[in-house]
């Protein structure tokens, strides 16, 4: 709306031009107290005329029209000043004093005698938009605003000196508090305030909280968008804190009690709704995050804990990358929210190391060990059947939330699920490396593995996530059993016994591992086949030494049941049993055990393998307590694998990892203190000094290993002492030093 104000603006430029080429008796002062009479009576008599009986939508019309035009007003004075002081003809080279009393007379003669006026028609404008009333003009109220904003904005570098009083006043005001501030932001901001904490009690009791939620997000886009960008920043930060205290803080609590309702009902949606408000509050998007976090370990537990996942790894797998995908999609929802994406991460993290509460592989005749397994033991137990021969349909990972198998999930995908879970398990990485290392020396040295290239496909990925220090010492595992095959290959063509193969290992790649069956008596084949190897590799490599490892030896054994004969793989004692009943045909148990030299413990688990339903070559009668072939023996296949029980991982096989993990941590700290003090030179540390160089000495572990170090250096600083490798200040038992 364009409103013609019997004013024109040569009149003005003319007045002007006219006061400051005239002689004044007191020079500057005069003529700018002249100029200042001339622009009050200006504004009063010719603008706010015009404003006095209006309504309030033309109210706001006239004010920003008469703001436009004293706009250009001072644009075409501070021209006439520029064009003075161009030819010496003003008392003064500064063209902003003229600008800065114009505005001055503005804000007195017309902004203030109608500055309420102003206030209540910009606030009946809000509060019919608010309403959903029909022909707001948003327009006008923008304006209004931008109009306030403008006035007295000059920056105080480009404010000049008055020398009169009243010009100091009235720079004063300038630099002191803004229209917009007094006159709009102020006043806006706390009927705001009052609006929404009474509307956001009725929409509660209207509605649920997902409902709530999209009122609120809805409500708060709405009043941005009304202001657009006329509203200053600062004004925009406050109306957002504003929406956040009434809309969201103050029903917080109810908000929390519905997320978990929320979440079970998969409503994604209303979760991006929690984030999206709750991001501009560190605090309250932290508490998000961690009912986020518990909800999905909760949820997680409903499904691996329980005693049918820790007897099938693969069952355990497939539940954990189900939900791994599903929380990743939410993630992905919630535009990757940082806090969202670290209590992912912990979730899964507590996930894997949560103990399930069964040994699947316990033994009988052996330990009973332990009576929990992790996540951890899982994973390494999952990759030993994705890479043991006819493992890898077991080793189903592609099953979806409903327990459906999904086709065409080749290897490798498999290998990329399995790393992915094991980013989760930094912390425990070392213990991951003994148990997978044990692992494959069964796999190969019993020839289960599916292939040398697959396991060193395996061995690559493994590298590439968590580095060359997991898997060095297992590379070394590979090229060792590459040079074995070569060896063997050299040995057949000169021994012609096509029959027998050996793998030698090298002791400084190899787990050490214990043979309970060393005293055994060998069968006579194998005893000549192993003297003819033996012969041949002294002869070849000098005066290196061999140790055969009796419980990983396997055989072939062939048998006949009537007319129906059969060849399974075994392992040697396994063999060594059967072949005993070519001689008698009822055996006890002392006579086995004295026959082929192990204890009734280590015997019982082979008999055990030989009778159980899966492959019962042998019987036992209850009465007399004597085992014997059993004749009526028949299975599907004419080539099979009896299960070996001493191959299986037992609770014991995982402590003695987790033991050796533990010690190789104690031993990095010990070499980390003993460098430390080594360059003090017999000086005294105190236990804050030392911890603070050592974690720099071990600066190139992982944050997850690092956080458990500052906990084992007490117990190492103890073991240090008892050892004579350091020794306490009399006087100050934290302090300590190195003993050369």
């Amino acid at each position: 709306m364009i409103i013609d104000y019997p004013l024109t603006i040569l009149p003005c430029v003319s007045k002007v031009y006219d006061l400051c080429t005239r002689p004044h008796v007191n020079g500057k002062e005069h003529l700018y107290r002249k100029l200042e009479e001339y622009f009050d009576d200006l504004c009063s008599n010719k603008i706010r005329s015009n404003m006095e009986d209006a309504t309030p939508h033309d109210l706001l019309n006239r004010l920003n029209a008469g703001w436009q035009l004293q706009r250009r007003m001072s644009f075409w004075v501070m021209a006439v000043f520029r064009y003075l002081n161009s030819y010496g003809g003003a008392p003064e080279r500064n063209s902003y004093r003229a600008d800065i009393l114009f505005q001055k007379a503005f804000r007195t003669n017309v902004l203030a005698p109608v500055a309420t006026r102003v206030t209540t028609a910009m606030m009946g404008m809000i509060e019919e938009d608010r309403s959903n009333q029909a022909g707001v003009d948003l327009d006008l109220l923008r304006n209004t605003v931008n109009t306030l904003k403008e006035q007295f904005a000059l920056p105080a570098s480009q404010t000049p000196s008055f020398s009169i009083q009243n010009e100091i006043d009235a720079t004063n005001i300038l630099l002191r508090k803004l229209p917009y501030d007094m006159y709009f932001a102020e006043v806006f901001l706390q009927s705001t305030s009052n609006y929404f904490r009474a509307q956001s009690t009725v929409w509660l009791q209207e509605t649920d909280i997902a409902g709530y939620l999209y009122l609120v997000d809805n409500t708060i886009a709405r009043e941005l968008d009304r202001f657009r960008l006329s509203i200053s920043a600062q004004t925009r930060h406050e109306l957002l804190d504003v929406c956040d205290r009434e809309l969201l803080t103050e029903q917080k609590k109810a908000i929390f009690e519905a997320l978990d309702d929320m979440m079970s009902q998969d409503r994604w949606d209303v979760v991006k709704l929690i984030y999206k408000n709750f991001s501009r509050n560190s605090a309250f998007l932290r508490a998000t995050s961690e009912a986020f976090g518990k909800f999905i370990y909760e949820a997680g537990l409903r499904k691996i804990d329980n005693r049918q996942d820790a007897a099938n790894p693969s069952l355990y797998v497939s539940h954990l990358l189900a939900l791994q995908k599903k929380w990743q999609g939410v993630h992905k929802l919630c535009e990757e929210e940082k806090f969202m994406g670290r209590e992912i991460e912990a979730s899964f993290e507590k996930l894997l190391h949560k103990s399930i509460p069964s040994v699947p592989e316990s033994i009988p005749g052996k330990p009973a060990g332990a009576s929990q397994v992790s996540g951890k033991h899982l994973l390494v137990r999952f990759c030993s059947r994705l890479l043991s021969k006819g493992g890898e349909k077991k080793a189903a990972t592609g099953l979806d939330e409903t327990g459906q198998g999904e086709e065409g999930m080749d290897l490798e995908k498999k290998m990329d699920s399995v790393i992915m879970l094991m980013r989760y398990v930094k912390r425990d990485l070392d213990v991951v490396e003994e148990l997978y290392q044990d692992r494959l020396a069964k796999r190969m040295q019993l020839q289960h593995t599916v292939g040398i290239d697959t396991e060193r496909i395996m061995l690559t990925k493994l590298k590439m996530a968590f580095g060359h220090a997991l898997t060095h010492r297992m590379e070394g595992m590979l090229r060792d059993y590459e040079l074995s095959t070569d060896i063997m290959k050299e040995y057949k063509e000169t021994s012609k016994r096509d029959r027998f193969s050996a793998t030698v290992l090298t002791n400084g790649w190899w787990p050490r591992q214990a043979d309970p069956f060393a005293s055994c008596n060998v069968p006579d084949d194998l005893s000549d086949a192993r003297q003819s190897f033996l012969m041949f590799y002294k002869l070849r490599n000098g005066n290196r030494h061999l140790t055969w490892n009796n419980s990983m030896s396997q055989a072939v054994v062939s048998v006949k049941f009537g007319a129906v004969g059969y060849e399974f793989d075994c392992s040697m004692l396994q063999a060594s049993v059967l072949l005993q009943f070519n001689q008698v045909p009822q055996l006890a148990i002392a006579q086995l055990c004295t026959t082929i030299g192990v204890e009734k413990e280590q015997m019982l688990v082979v008999m055990r393998d030989l009778t159980e339903k899966g492959c019962p070559l042998l019987r036992l009668d209850a009465k007399s307590g004597l085992y014997s072939v059993n004749q009526a023996f028949k299975h599907k296949k004419r080539r099979f694998r009896i299960d070996q029980s001493q191959a299986k991982e037992t609770g014991e096989d995982i402590r003695k990892a987790e033991k050796a993990a533990n010690e190789f941590r104690n031993h990095r700290v010990e070499a980390a203190i003993v460098r430390v003090m080594k360059t003090q030179q017999g000086k005294y540390l105190t236990h804050a000094e030392l911890q603070a160089e050592v974690i720099k000495q071990l600066s190139t572990l992982t944050e997850w290993e690092l956080k458990d170090e500052p906990r084992r250096l007490g117990a190492v600083i103890e073991s240090l002492i008892e050892r004579d490798y350091l020794e306490r200040d009399e006087n100050d038992r934290k302090r300590v030093r190195y003993l050369a």
